[in-house]
């Protein structure tokens, strides 16, 4: 959930009970009015009806009135008993209506002509509910659209507020490691936003310093350690060329020439590895993968018919990647290096492509690959041959990281199966 939905999901939730309770309070307040008011008019109506009955002009005909709104009846015994002079609420039935009426009713003990009388007067509420439902529905829509009103310009105010941390949340997003020094955050007039973009600018001129020193010490170590280690190899070379050495010393010069070998090409890979995880290879053309698994099995034809090692190539519907030359080239070669050198004499090799994904099988006497430590560095297996770094299967996957493509491994039917997946 976004930070400005939720910062207006929980306004919304604290001003709804707020504003119930204002209209519960509104409501109460009214009715209280209303039933004063209506206590009043009765209240008066009693003052001029008990003048009226004791004044000598009375007309004899009032003492048969019995309606609903006036009503006086002779008092019985128990009437004596009864509290007058207050007011309450009463429910009665009206045959136009068909149904119960509320009523507010008020009852005062009178003497008339020497008898004992009880004075009933009411007033119909029936108007008051049907003016207090069309209150509370203007009500309830008043606040509702009050509601909307200021949910919405708090919407509005809030996302005006925050558009400078948007706006730096995108830059940092499109941000790419070689640019760290050129970053420019859109200004503003708000003291955080200001301290971040502060922070931000200087955090990434800190990390842009640090990926530089360590992207020069790794090439020139890797300048340093290339040149002696030619020089090494040369000297060896001319070393293993003279008569006088014994069987055991050129043994021992072969082996070192060999270590040497090895350290040149670890010295290349974690280069290589560094620069792909630098995103030094990027790229936006595309190219064929097609073209460069030809190619390669062109290259390692000789290998694949001294083993007698059957190719069967499953290529449909290919599409250009977006894949710098260099590491297409060492993807296939890896793979492709990686099923030769482990498969079996008289073994197969089947190569699967197509738009979606690029597969390589190979048969072998090996084991599956343990689950864990898949792809990790200088990972090597006690069945594997002793010369491997450890290093093939680390950079096809970082190639693949650093694509956004998905590198995996099973084993099923005696067929060793890497795929890359292309999600993007």
């Amino acid at each position: 959930m976004r930070l400005l939905t939720k910062t207006t999901l929980y306004f919304s939730l604290l001003l709804a009970p707020l504003m119930a309770g204002a209209g519960f309070v509104l409501y109460k307040q009214l009715n209280n009015q209303l039933e004063h008011e209506t206590d009043e008019e009765l209240e008066n109506d009693s003052r001029y009806w008990r003048r009226y009955l004791a004044s000598p002009d009375l007309d004899p005909a009032v003492l048969n009135i019995h309606t609903q709104p006036f009503d006086i009846a002779p008092a019985g015994p128990a009437d004596h008993h009864q509290h007058f002079g207050k007011t309450h609420d009463v429910m009665l039935f009206q045959e136009v209506d068909d149904e119960d009426v509320p009523f507010r009713e008020r009852k005062e003990l009178v003497t008339v002509q020497g008898k004992d009388y009880v004075l009933t007067m009411r007033r119909s509420l029936l108007e008051k509910e049907d003016w207090f439902s069309n209150i509370g529905m203007a009500m309830a829509f008043i606040f509702m659209a009050l509601l909307g009103c200021i949910l919405l310009l708090n919407w509005a105010l809030s996302r005006r507020m925050w558009s400078p941390f948007y706006r730096t949340l995108e830059s940092m997003q499109q941000l790419q490691l070689e640019q760290l020094g050129q970053l420019t955050l859109a200004p503003s007039n708000t003291q955080e936003f200001r301290r971040l973009n502060n922070a931000l600018s200087q955090m990434t001129a800190r990390i842009h310093r640090d990926y530089q020193a360590m992207k020069s010490l790794t090439e020139d170590a890797a300048h340093e350690m290339q040149t002696p280690l030619a020089i090494a190899q040369q000297q060896l070379e001319l070393f293993m060329q003279d008569p006088s050495l014994t069987q055991g010393q050129g043994q021992a010069v072969l082996q070192t020439s060999d270590a040497l070998q090895r350290l040149s090409r670890l010295t290349h890979n974690l280069l290589f590895l560094a620069k792909i995880e630098n995103h030094q290879y990027a790229t936006e053309n595309t190219i064929s993968l097609e073209a460069v698994i030809r190619k390669y099995l062109q290259l390692f034809d000789l290998q694949l018919q001294e083993r007698q090692i059957a190719v069967r190539l499953d290529i449909q519907s290919p599409r250009a990647l977006p894949l710098h030359p260099v590491l297409a080239d060492t993807l296939v070669s890896n793979l492709l290096g990686n099923a030769i050198k482990y498969n079996q004499a008289n073994g197969e090799i089947i190569i699967t492509l197509d738009a979606h994904h690029f597969a390589v099988q190979n048969t072998s006497d090996l084991p599956a690959l343990p689950v864990s430590h898949q792809f990790e560095r200088f990972k090597k297996y006690h069945a594997y041959a002793q010369d491997s770094n450890g290093l093939g299967l680390a950079i096809v996957a970082r190639i693949c990281e650093a694509q956004g493509w998905k590198f995996g491994y099973h084993y099923a039917e005696g067929l060793h199966c890497f795929e890359v997946q292309f999600l993007s």
